[in-house]
């Protein structure tokens, strides 16, 4: 009796090596090197902006031509954007983002092919909103005339305190507020300043 328990063991002790040298003799017909997915845009983007990936082996060599998956969700779990986008020939991949101010939820996923593994990665995302400054001096740039005065570019003042506000009054002067009431107007034509006293 003591003999066919020793036979048994044996038996399922063969097995079980046989079954292991099979999976190792077996494995190195799958030549699939691993793969890597980044997020390579910044964890908190302007509303409009894109989300860019890129695509790698472990060597940093770019997998060109493959679709990766992107799923954006909002802070409560809702799907709000989800597209495929194919690598170009350095890896890399942009999906335009037409989301509103608040936080997100990024996931990428590939899934490989024949030569590579499936790789996939998140990250959690802020959309803030666009400075409307700057689109207001964009449409009023050209009343500059070359000046080389904007907006952004006034000439300097001598009043001591900040100035608080800043703002178009008509297509060629801004006007200017500072903390102690004093205000002024550039003409951003010619760059021509004139007082308007104090509030």
């Amino acid at each position: 009796m003591e003999n066919k328990n020793i036979i048994t063991i044996l038996i399922v002790i063969i097995l079980i090596l046989a079954v292991m040298i099979g999976i190792t003799v077996l494995h190195p017909f799958d030549s699939k090197k691993p793969s890597k997915v980044k997020i390579t845009s910044n964890k908190t983007l302007a509303e409009g902006d894109g989300l860019t990936i890129k695509l790698t082996d472990l060597n940093k060599t770019p997998i060109s031509d493959e679709n990766v998956n992107i799923t954006v969700k909002d802070s409560k779990g809702k799907v709000v954007a989800n597209e495929m986008v194919k690598t170009n020939d350095k890896g890399n991949a942009k999906m335009d983002l037409k989301l509103d101010k608040g936080k997100y939820n990024v996931a990428v996923n590939y899934g490989g092919n024949k030569n590579y593994t499936g790789n996939n990665t998140s990250q959690e995302l802020t959309i803030k909103e666009k400075v409307a400054q700057a689109q207001l001096v964009s449409s009023n740039s050209k009343s500059s005339s070359g000046s080389g005065y904007d907006i952004n570019n006034l000439p300097p003042t001598n009043d001591p305190y900040p100035e608080t506000n800043r703002y178009f009054i008509d297509e060629n002067h801004v006007k200017q507020e500072y903390a102690d009431g004093y205000m002024r107007t550039v003409d951003v034509r010619t760059g021509e300043v004139h007082s308007l006293g104090f509030k």
